[in-house]
């Protein structure tokens, strides 16, 4: 086995014991990924997430610049390094790399969700729902393309930060529909007829979709909430 599948076999296994939490010794599993491969951009990406994790914020950032120079186009590393600039009360730095990992990737949910939250906590509301309205939106393109289990946890993401929007949740409701979970789409449904004004759009096509008459629409994310910034979690090789 050459260094360079060494080095990807190093990388997995890190990558797994950061999502464990067991940092700790991801770490060790991911610099030796980066030592048997110095051009391992995605141990490197792995690796500032691990040591952003753990405090070590400026490190990361010179680690994730590295990585970004080797591959711009990688968006898990811009968006990684718009986190830690987060952690530092970099709120620009942040943007621009939040920013970068969707011009490389324009389907990064994660860091659409992080930009509309870094928005939210500068009160740039407009900026916040346009943000929210792009993750939506692109959990609606995962639908189309047949991505169920993409497009349910991003609008779950959506929600953790934004709980009591009907929009999102009649959404939710629509795949979770789709994927055969007749009950908890319901369940979403009885959210949203709480929810929603009387006589909205919205609330009459919820109660009818609840009987099974009408597919449920998709309308527009309204309007910021507050919560925490989700993180990238790493990538495999």
């Amino acid at each position: 086995m050459s260094d360079t599948d060494r080095s990807r076999v190093r990388n997995n296994r890190g990558a797994a014991m950061v999502l464990q939490e067991r940092v700790t010794e991801g770490r060790g599993e991911l610099e030796e990924a980066i030592r048997l491969d110095p051009r391992n951009v995605r141990a490197m990406a792995n690796l500032g997430y691990a040591l952003d994790s753990q405090g070590r914020h400026e490190r990361a950032v010179l680690l994730l610049h590295r990585a970004i120079a080797l591959d711009p186009a990688y968006a898990v590393a811009h968006n990684n390094l718009g986190l830690a600039y987060a952690n530092l009360g970099m709120p620009d730095r942040a943007e621009q790399a939040y920013r970068a990992a969707i011009r490389a990737d324009g389907r990064h949910a994660i860091a659409r969700l992080n930009l509309a939250q870094l928005y939210h906590e500068r009160e740039a509301w407009n900026e916040a729902l346009a943000a929210y309205q792009a993750a939506n939106n692109l959990a609606l393109t995962y639908r189309e393309m047949g991505r169920t289990g993409e497009a349910i946890a991003l609008l779950e993401s959506c929600l953790g930060r934004r709980p009591e929007n009907p929009t999102l949740l009649c959404n939710l409701a629509l795949l979770r529909r789709d994927a055969g979970d007749a009950p908890e789409a319901a369940v979403l449904l009885e959210r949203v007829l709480r929810l929603a004004p009387e006589g909205s759009r919205l609330r009459e096509t919820a109660g009818r979709a609840l009987q099974g008459l009408l597919p449920l629409p998709e309308a527009e994310v309204h309007g910021p909430h507050e919560g925490g910034r989700p993180q990238d979690p790493p990538s495999n090789a």
